[in-house]
C-alpha cells in the first residue's frame, strides 16, 4: 500500500521559528506522525540529513508532500536534482496549494518541469533578496554605532551559587554536561561561565596564599555582585590587607 510522506523545513530552530503550522498541514495531506521529516537548516544547504532519510525509504507509488516548494529548497540546482529523483523513484510530488506531479509512470512532461524549475527560480531570488536586505540593514546598522548580536555575556551574569557549581567541577563532582543540564544552559554558555569565574577563582587562590585564610566567596555574595567581589579581591592583594581588614565582615 502506498504512503504519504511529508517534508517540512525551518531554516532556525524551534526557539525561533514554529514548525507545527507545516506539520499540521502535512496531516491534511495524508501524511501520519510516522511519515513525516522535519528539520532546521538552510533551504541553500545541500545536505539536508532528514531529507535523505526521507528519500531512503520512499518507494515507487508513495507520495511526497509539502506546504511549499522552497521548504524542499531554494536552489535551482538542487530542485532539478529532486525533479531527477522523483522522476528515478516513480514517486508523486505534492506542493500544497499549488500543484501535483506525478510521475508514477516514470515520466515527466516538459510544461510541469519548466514550471518547476521556473518557482525555484524565483524561490532562491526571494531567498538571495532577503539575504541582501539583511546584509544591507546590518551594514547600516553599524555604521550607526548599533551593536550586532547578543549582548556579550559579563562576570555579573553568572548564577548567584555558581561559586559552588565551579568548586564541584574542579574537584570532579560534577561533570560539564550535568552542570549545564542543572543550570539549564548550553555547554558553550557554561564554558564563558568557567571563563568568567576563573579570574575571580585564581584572585581568591591568590589570596588565599598570602593571608593564610578563605577568600569568603560565599559570604560576600550574599551582599555584593561577582563584579564587586573581584574587585576586592584585587584591592586586597594590591594593599596588602585581608578582606576583613579592608571590609567590616566578620
Amino acid at each position: 500500500m502506498s504512503k504519504v510522506y511529508g517534508y517540512c523545513r525551518c531554516s532556525t530552530d524551534e526557539n525561533k521559528q514554529d514548525i507545527s503550522r507545516q506539520v499540521r498541514e502535512l496531516k491534511e495531506m495524508g501524511a501520519v506522525p510516522e511519515t513525516i521529516f522535519t528539520e532546521y537548516i538552510s533551504g541553500m544547504k545541500e545536505n539536508k540529513v532528514e531529507l535523505q532519510k526521507l528519500l531512503n525509504v520512499i518507494r515507487s507509488g508513495d507520495t511526497l508532500a509539502v506546504t511549499e516548494l522552497s521548504r524542499l529548497t531554494r536552489s535551482t540546482k538542487q530542485l532539478c536534482d529532486i525533479i531527477e529523483m522523483v522522476k528515478e523513484k516513480q514517486i508523486r510530488l505534492i506542493i500544497k496549494d499549488s500543484i501535483t506531479i506525478d510521475c508514477t509512470n516514470g515520466t515527466l512532461d516538459p510544461m510541469t518541469a519548466a514550471f518547476l524549475q521556473i518557482t525555484g527560480v524565483f524561490a532562491e531570488l526571494e531567498r538571495n533578496m532577503i539575504s541582501e536586505r539583511t546584509k544591507s540593514g546590518l551594514k547600516n546598522a553599524k555604521a550607526k554605532g548599533k551593536r550586532i548580536g547578543r549582548p556579550p555575556t559579563n562576570v555579573d551574569d553568572l548564577p548567584d551559587f555558581f561559586y559552588r557549581d565551579y568548586e564541584y567541577l574542579m574537584h570532579g563532582l560534577s561533570s560539564k554536561t550535568d552542570t549545564a543540564k542543572y543550570l539549564n544552559i548550553s555547554r558553550p554558555t557554561l564554558n564563558k561561565y568557567i571563563r568568567l569565574y576563573s579570574v575571580i577563582y585564581d584572585y581568591a587562590t591568590e589570596y588565599n596564599e598570602r593571608f593564610g585564610q578563605i577568600f569568603p566567596i560565599a559570604k560576600l555574595k550574599m551582599d555584593y555582585k561577582y563584579s564587586e567581589i573581584l574587585d576586592m579581591a584585587v584591592k586586597c592583594l594590591e594593599h596588602g590587607k585581608d578582606i576583613y581588614a579592608m571590609k567590616n565582615i566578620k
